[in-house]
């Protein structure tokens, strides 16, 4: 039989999910000749050189483009926000790689269907988490359900415990060692975050695996998780952190408010340079109006600008020099 090159797996996103759910297993020693992790990507800076020497992989990178640029890379594995699945899947698609979304695959059908013809045009391969009915007790269901040996089901409950036993309560969220804290906060923001996204997959694709197609919804819910704690503070409902270096220097409901006493504490008296880096949730306007009150609060011979970044997750990313 042919020796079949081990191909190289490219890690988009360290955070929980990409150390928990792709690192830990990748770098283990029984996937055999198959894969290998090549090179892993954050745009947190400082995280991905810590996953990177946590798990022994030799390239990390802080650009995704720079990543899918990397010949070694053969496939790439999204741990990154849900928002972002649909962007990030189109380019890896385009630059030849192929894609493994961690779930959800996207926020819409429509995005999905479009990430499927764009992997055929291209002739890469594309596979998204759960795999729910590759688990031979499902098919096996399955199977009993399309012969009729179980009858015909008049209803069928399912469910995930993971939000509350893990995902809000992960040690993986508060890692040190020289990596900015996971800041869990993003779970909790529309439009990708939350149980439906992340733990009601499960059930869904189990369902549908089993049964076929949805024909119709009716939706109750409620609201079980009001606040957390992050770093020994507890964060109430609609309150925004302020992080420096993984520490929680204020909180507040207001993004402006919050970003400003964040800079200001930042820039000390030998600071040169304050830039200002925006997100894509985060207005120009907003941007500008935070960019001016920083530069009325620190000494005239700090430079403060601002660059329109673009980041999801986070609305501004700082830096001081």
């Amino acid at each position: 039989m042919e020796n079949k090159k081990a191909l190289g797996i490219g890690v988009v996103g360290c955070g929980s999910t990409g150390i928990q759910s792709v690192l830990q297993h990748t770098c283990e020693e029984d996937k055999g000749d198959l894969v290998y992790t090549a090179a892993v990507m954050d745009p947190v800076p400082g995280r991905a050189q810590y996953c990177a020497e946590k798990f022994g992989v030799a390239k990390y990178y802080t650009d995704y483009d720079e990543l899918l640029k990397d010949p070694d890379v053969d496939l790439v594995t999204l741990a990154s926000p849900i928002k972002v699945h649909f962007e990030q899947g189109m380019k890896a698609i385009r630059a030849g790689k192929h894609v493994h979304f961690n779930k959800t695959m996207t926020i819409s059908t429509a995005e999905a269907t479009q990430l499927i013809e764009e992997a055929e045009k291209y002739g890469v391969k594309i596979v998204s988490s759960p795999g729910q009915m590759t688990a031979p007790a499902l098919r096996r269901v399955r199977k009993a359900v399309l012969t009729g040996e179980i009858g015909i089901p008049s209803w069928t409950i399912g469910g995930s415990e993971g939000v509350l036993l893990w995902h809000c309560q992960q040690a993986n969220r508060e890692m040190g060692e020289g990596m900015p804290k996971i800041d869990p906060s993003w779970y909790f923001k529309k439009p990708d975050g939350g149980p439906v996204w992340d733990c009601t997959v499960y059930a869904l694709h189990a369902m549908t695996g089993i049964f076929g197609p949805v024909k119709r919804v009716t939706c109750m819910c409620g609201q079980r998780y009001h606040d957390f704690e992050f770093d020994g503070k507890k964060i109430k409902k609609g309150e925004i952190m302020a992080l420096e270096n993984g520490k929680i220097v204020s909180t507040s409901t207001d993004i402006t408010k919050a970003t400003y006493r964040l800079a200001r504490g930042m820039c000390k008296k030998d600071s040169s340079f304050v830039t200002i880096i925006s997100g894509c949730d985060v207005s120009d306007e907003d941007a500008e109006k935070v960019t001016e009150m920083v530069k009325a609060k620190c000494p005239n011979h700090v430079e403060v600008s601002h660059i329109r970044g673009g980041q999801p997750v986070y609305y501004y990313m700082i830096s001081v020099e």
